[in-house]
């Protein structure tokens, strides 16, 4: 069972997962806040990236702290939840799609835990940068909901706060890119790192600057979340029924010493 969430713009303003108990997790990186909340009557972990009064940027959040926080509590099995603007045409808004990859554009945040001076050299495989077996769980929930799901996706990240260019949209298209974002990007990497078994499920919530006939806001990319939290909450019922697999290497990539 998926035993941790990380939530972003929108769902970390759902009431089901706002009602729990709120604990500091001090790491060596710095605290991660968490939320131990009993979800459809599961115990579950929720973790709200931009903190519990959504009050950080992107590229403010420790990610390495709230990424060695859940392996301190001894969780395994997460899922990272982000909104996206879509660059692939095939995703609508309000659609949602499976992340299969990834390219890196940031350039400020801390993207690996083995930069210390008392770190061993790490160089971590990243051929499939998302567990399969996450993957697999995300995509039969959504069967599961009846909800149309893109497969596959690759998402790119960006530092942000700032919304793209449509040169760059453009730029990140002839890249391969179907989404972009400005989360899941060191997110995955360090989940990758510390060995965590890690999926990322995107909501897409507007097409990107300059293929969107519309200019882009915070405002309305948490109102298109809003909008289909009906069919999150009977999609991660779902996904916290599936059973999945054990089948994966994940945890041989860990080499994060707590």
């Amino acid at each position: 069972m998926i035993q941790a969430v990380i939530v972003g713009s929108g769902i970390d303003e759902m009431p089901e997962f706002q009602a729990g108990y709120v604990e500091n997790i001090e790491t060596r990186f710095g605290t991660a806040e968490i939320i131990k909340c009993l979800f459809l009557e599961k115990e579950i972990v929720v973790l709200p990236r931009h903190g519990i009064d959504h009050n950080r940027l992107p590229s403010q959040i420790n990610y390495r702290a709230q990424i060695a926080a859940l392996k301190k509590i001894g969780i395994r099995r997460v899922v990272g939840v982000c909104s996206v603007g879509s660059i692939n045409t095939k995703i609508n808004p309000g659609q949602l799609a499976v992340l299969g990859d990834f390219i890196d554009f940031t350039h400020t945040r801390k993207t690996t835990f083995f930069d210390t001076e008392d770190s061993s050299i790490v160089h971590t495989d990243f051929s499939s940068p998302f567990c399969p077996s996450i993957t697999k769980a995300l995509l039969s929930a959504a069967k599961l909901s009846g909800l149309d799901c893109f497969e596959n996706a690759v998402y790119i990240g960006v530092e942000g706060p700032r919304y793209e260019t449509p040169a760059e949209i453009q730029m990140f298209k002839k890249f391969g890119a179907d989404l972009v974002g400005m989360t899941i990007i060191p997110e995955a990497i360090l989940a990758k790192e510390a060995g965590l078994c890690y999926g990322s499920l995107a909501i897409s919530t507007n097409y990107a600057c300059g293929i969107s006939p519309t200019s882009l806001s915070h405002f309305d990319v948490v109102n298109c979340v809003k909008s289909i939290n009906n069919d999150m909450l009977n999609y991660l019922k779902n996904l916290l029924s599936v059973e999945i697999s054990d089948i994966c290497n994940c945890s041989s990539n860990d080499s994060l010493k707590i």
